[in-house]
Order: structure tokens, then C-alpha cells, then sequence
């Protein structure tokens, strides 16, 4: 059959931020849905190191991990949220039920949609999601289908920089200088819009 139980596909889960995440937080849940006006929303709390908890209920043979890091579209309202919120820039992945297994690491790239890193046919019901660092989220971000100069907006950070930065309205400087004192508000909060479990039953 072709969507026999060897068929690799997205794998329902159960997230939990086990208390990483400060008060204010959106359920680690959230990142499970389709529902493309929300987003998982995690309070900081003055720095990265957050654990998520991901549970699959049984055990599944792991093919990769699809992470949208940051708020990828519009929020209820229709508002863009990409720079409101960082984004995740290197996630590590371990597996509870095998503490032998190898830590996959992450890098996303920051990219403006799905980061896929794929995963050695590991055999778990549970993985652990560690937040190792992320980052203020790339006034142009990189879309994971083009590369990121072929968008046109490469000169931004060419020659004319000086003159290109009054296109960025209300809001602090990305990066270090000004805003790198953590008073930024986009600093208060990360964002995932999606992840997914790629995988199939264990036969």
C-alpha cells in the first residue's frame, strides 16, 4: 500500500517547554499545528538554553526534523511578525530513549521558512529539543528555495548601506550596536512557526 507504515511522513507529537519558557509563553504545542497565523512564542527570560520536550507517544523510526525557526507569515490580525521575535539559529536534538545516540546539531541558517535536517534512522519515541542559540531575525531573510542574493536586496548590505538603512522604520538596529543590550523587545522572545517529525512506525 502506498501509505504502507514504511512511508515516511510528518509524525503526530506532543511538545512540552518543561518550564524553560517564561510566563507569557504560547504552548510549545503550538508549533504542532497548521494553523499558519500562530506560532509558538517562547519568553526568553534573559537568554537561550530553553528544552523542549517531545513526546511521539511510541516509537518511530526518525528520517528528519523540519523546523521553521522564527514567525514565518502574518499573525490573526494579518500583521507581520518576523521581526518581532528571534529566531533559531543552532537547535540540538537528543534521544531520551538511547542516551548512545549521537546529538544531532542544527544550523537553520535563519532561514525565511522549513529547515530540513535529516536524521540517521534513529529508532525513539522521544526527542529532546535544546535551544543552543538564536539570533535577532535577518532584516532580509534568506528564503530556503533562492539563495539569499538572488532576491535583489543583496546591496543593502553592499555600498550602499548608509543610505539603505532609513528603510527599516521603528526599528533598532538588528544585530550588535545599539540594540545589543538585550532592550530591545525583539529580544524579549523567540518564535517557531512549525515542526515537524519526519518519520515512519517501527516495523
Amino acid at each position: 500500500a502506498p501509505a504502507g507504515p514504511g512511508v515516511d511522513r510528518p509524525l503526530p507529537y506532543t511538545a512540552d517547554a518543561e518550564g524553560s519558557c517564561a510566563e507569557g509563553s504560547t504552548p510549545a504545542q503550538t508549533m504542532s499545528g497548521t494553523d499558519p497565523h500562530n506560532a509558538f512564542v517562547c519568553v526568553r527570560g534573559g537568554g537561550d538554553g530553553q528544552v523542549i520536550s517531545i513526546d511521539l507517544g511510541r516509537t518511530y523510526m526518525i528520517a528528519a526534523i523540519s523546523l521553521t525557526p522564527g514567525w514565518v507569515g502574518l499573525d490573526a490580525s494579518g500583521v507581520s511578525q518576523w521581526s518581532q521575535h528571534r529566531v533559531l539559529t543552532t537547535v540540538q536534538y537528543s534521544f531520551p530513549d538511547d542516551p548512545s545516540l549521537p546529538i544531532v546539531t542544527q544550523q537553520t541558517q535563519n532561514v525565511h521558512g522549513e529547515a530540513v535536517q535529516p536524521i540517521k534512522h534513529v529508532l525513539t519515541s522521544r526527542i529532546r529539543m535544546l535551544v543552543r542559540y538564536t539570533s535577532r531575525p535577518p532584516a532580509d531573510p534568506a528564503s530556503p528555495t533562492t539563495p539569499p542574493a538572488a532576491g535583489g536586496l543583496g546591496s543593502v548590505f553592499g555600498d550602499a548601506a548608509p543610505t539603505a538603512a532609513p528603510q527599516l522604520p521603528l526599528q533598532a538596529p538588528r544585530g550588535g550596536g545599539a540594540g545589543g543590550d538585550g532592550t530591545d523587545p525583539v529580544d524579549a522572545t523567540f518564535a517557531v512557526s512549525s515542526l515537524k517529525i519526519i518519520g515512519h512506525e517501527a516495523v
